[in-house]
């Protein structure tokens, strides 16, 4: 680092004082390509300068004002303190962004500025402290360490270290970081956020997910990727709400607000074992899936799953390709080889759409091939089977069941326990069971907990009844 005198008021040299010159007023030096100007000054014999009084080192955009300076030709660095050492960066004259501290070096070939006894940066909008720091001239960077605090716009940054790119309003954060602004956060292992873009992306850690919270919504993931209106959530995914209204898990999850997805609801995909905890009225609903759609709207919440899935609420476990769920039409509807089971009874269909009250099932239509298997005893079941079937529910269980057109059944009647005794004391093979075979246009069936009770022929019945043998003769 060259440095040279300018101008000085006076120039003397004392040799019982000290071996060097002493410059005073309206003393002026060149560093390199920055002038420094002060009240007063020593030069030392080896090079070395200590300039003091209204110390101001101007170096293209950046001034740096204090007491004294301490200046090191050979190292190529400047040392300044005083009550407040000020660095004032000017690249854009509209918007200058300051530093406050009480002690600061400066590596004027390298035009890199640095505090390690706390520091304030301001501009208009932006507010960061921290324990220490380096301001990067050439790079245009910022690099802060030590319970760094920032205030930008209306976000609110906490970490041990951040780097900030002020002409593209970038923040990257080597470290835990935590993003807060008025509706909500992120926060993670280390990341990325563009205030310019609105979007950016953080990483978990072990035991410390990556967090993003906006109003009552709260996503958890081993990464996160977020944009102005769109987030993408990869890996160990848990979304859920401060309301305790769902709990969402996946793989990975793409969330949404009307902005970007349209119209007036927001969206979440869930993508690879998907789960939805969904509370609904007094029962919760429970989804699984390779793949769920939730929205949210004015009309209330809607699911949606194409790939298959299986459902559990109450005493109700259902599966399906398809699935459907509307909040504000309290309804399920099952499509594509649907399966249901309440308690030990299985129905199937070509569709099944189940009503619900207040978040509990109601009645159920089956419409198509319709088919109930209920256990009979000896491990044989009950079956009946036609065109359609409606059923009713009490206390989250079937009671009731109608079938209609074309209906057929095998109803297995309770074995004679005399004649099964006096078998077994004979050394003989019990008696065959005995079966009501029947078709009927119309047949109602009575269930409680242990299955089928009772069976009623409402419309031109014809059967047979025998044991097992006389009917498939």
């Amino acid at each position: 680092m060259e440095v040279r005198i300018l101008q000085a008021g006076e120039i003397t040299r004392d040799p019982a004082v000290v071996e060097g010159q002493r410059l005073v007023g309206d003393v002026r030096l060149s560093v390199d390509q920055a002038v420094v100007a002060c009240d007063s000054a020593w030069r030392y014999p080896e090079g070395a300068f200590r300039l003091m009084g209204n110390v101001v080192a101007d170096d293209g955009p950046v001034r740096m004002t204090g007491d004294v300076l301490e200046l090191d030709p050979e190292l190529g660095i400047g040392a300044m303190t005083g009550e407040e050492v000020r660095i004032v960066d000017s690249t854009n004259p509209s918007e200058l962004r300051i530093l406050s501290t009480e002690k600061s070096t400066y590596a004027f070939r390298e035009g890199v500025a640095t505090f390690s006894e706390g520091g304030v940066v301001t501009t208009s909008t932006e507010r960061i402290e921290s324990a220490s720091g380096t301001f990067f001239r050439d790079e245009r960077k910022l690099r802060f360490e030590g319970d760094v605090h920032m205030v930008m716009d209306t976000l609110e940054v906490r970490s041990e270290q951040v780097v900030y790119l002020p002409d593209d309003r970038v923040l990257q954060f080597p470290m835990a970081a935590e993003v807060r602004h008025p509706q909500g956060g992120v926060s993670g292992s280390r990341g990325r956020w563009s205030m310019e873009a609105g979007q950016g992306w953080f990483k978990g850690e072990p035991g410390a997910p990556a967090r993003y919270k906006d109003g009552d919504v709260e996503v958890l993931a081993d990464s996160l990727v977020l944009g102005d209106s769109l987030g993408f959530a990869i890996g160990e995914v848990a979304i859920r709400d401060t309301l305790s209204r769902y709990r969402l898990h996946a793989d990975s999850a793409r969330f949404g607000t009307p902005d970007v997805e349209g119209g007036e609801a927001s969206r979440i995909a869930l993508r690879g074992r998907a789960s939805a905890w969904i509370q609904d009225g007094e029962a919760p609903l429970e989804v699984r899936g390779p793949a769920l759609d939730i929205q949210q709207g004015p009309a209330g919440r809607q699911l949606a799953a194409d790939r298959g899935a299986v459902l559990h609420f109450e005493e109700v476990t259902a599966a399906a390709s398809a699935l459907f769920w509307d909040e504000e039409r309290g309804r399920v509807d099952l499509d594509g080889d649907p399966v249901l089971w309440n308690g030990p009874d299985q129905l199937t269909g070509d569709s099944v759409r189940l009503f619900l009250a207040d978040g509990r099932p109601e009645r159920l239509e089956v419409r198509g091939h319709a088919f109930v298997s209920s256990p009979a005893s000896g491990g044989l079941h009950n079956q009946m089977a036609g065109r359609d079937l409606d059923g009713l529910f009490e206390e989250g269980r079937l009671t009731t069941l109608d079938m209609v057109g074309n209906g057929r059944t095998m109803y297995f009647a309770d074995p004679d326990s005399q004649k099964v005794a006096q078998a077994a004391l004979d050394s003989l093979p019990a008696p065959l069971p005995q079966a009501n075979r029947a078709a009927c246009t119309e047949i109602r069936m009575r269930l409680d907990s242990a299955g089928l009770s009772s069976i009623v022929l409402l419309a031109s019945p014809a059967g047979q009844f025998a044991d097992l043998a006389a009917l498939t003769a």
